[in-house]
């Protein structure tokens, strides 16, 4: 049977970043991280009828916040890398 199509192919998937994993990574509530979204805050997108960010784009933008602290930035990696392990 053929993906969805409104569901991107399940590597391209692996490669995106949902709203909610965001909101997870920067500790924020989705509807802030949603908000961030519609204002342009965050590059997010619209993939069918959800918000999602490539984890280049989610790590580049992450970089551009230069008001951030290193052990944010720690939190953040870590928590990253333990998403490529599952």
């Amino acid at each position: 049977m053929p993906p969805h199509p409104a569901r991107p192919p399940l590597a391209k998937r692996r490669m995106l970043l949902s709203l909610s994993e965001v909101a997870d990574l920067v500790d924020r509530h989705p509807n802030t991280v949603r908000r961030w979204a519609i204002e342009g805050r965050i590059p997010m997108e619209k993939v069918a009828s959800s918000w999602a960010i490539g984890r280049i784009e989610f790590v580049r933008w992450f970089y551009e916040l230069a008001r951030l602290d290193h052990e944010q930035e720690r939190r953040w990696m870590t928590r990253i890398a333990a998403m490529d392990q599952t």
